[in-house]
């Protein structure tokens, strides 16, 4: 849980230098994610009942993108 932590502040600088340098990834609102090991917090998943909002979801998207780039060493 404490390597998680200390991870995520890595992570999120990357992601808001990201942001700021590709006008496509424009987010409407400062937005920080926790990137959490599996197994080790108790989370359910997303049903289509609980869905996101619009907002919320274009900056899940662009978070995945960020984060599923492998030359951002996340």
């Amino acid at each position: 849980m404490f390597t998680d932590m200390t991870v995520n502040r890595d992570i999120n600088r990357k992601f808001q230098e990201f942001t700021s340098t590709h006008r496509e990834a424009k987010l409407p609102f400062d937005f920080s994610v926790l990137v959490l090991a599996t197994g080790s917090w108790p989370l359910e998943t997303l049903t289509k009942d609980n869905a996101l909002p619009s907002d919320l979801e274009r900056c899940l998207t662009v978070f995945s993108a960020f984060y599923k780039v492998p030359s951002m060493d996340c």
